[in-house]
């Protein structure tokens, strides 16, 4: 268990470079509010892809222990976190779009 908590803490702390944080990254999404609304939506997509990985391991383990139902509802909030990451990511290509270029 100790493994899975350090592996986990090391791909969370990867992930969380890859947000815009300094002056320098708002200063190239101009349009996107200082960079503040392309840091909203990717931390949004970040907790959004943590919640899949979450339930998904929560389905192996109920398919695991043959609780057909509870596999069916995991499924369900499955489904759920994928429309929200699909929205965040859809609104993102918008946003970029409308970015200038330069």
């Amino acid at each position: 268990m100790l493994a899975y908590w350090s592996a986990f803490r090391n791909a969370q702390s990867q992930v969380s470079s890859l947000t815009l944080s300094s002056p320098s990254d708002a200063a190239r999404f101009p349009i996107l509010g200082g960079g503040e609304q392309a840091g909203s939506i990717s931390a949004g997509s970040r907790v959004e892809h943590y919640e899949m990985a979450g339930y998904l391991t929560a389905i192996a383990l109920a398919k695991k222990l043959n609780a057909a139902e509870v596999v069916d509802l995991l499924k369900q909030s499955l489904a759920e976190e994928e429309a929200a990451e699909q929205k965040l990511r859809r609104t993102a290509v918008t946003l970029i779009k409308l970015a200038p270029a330069g």
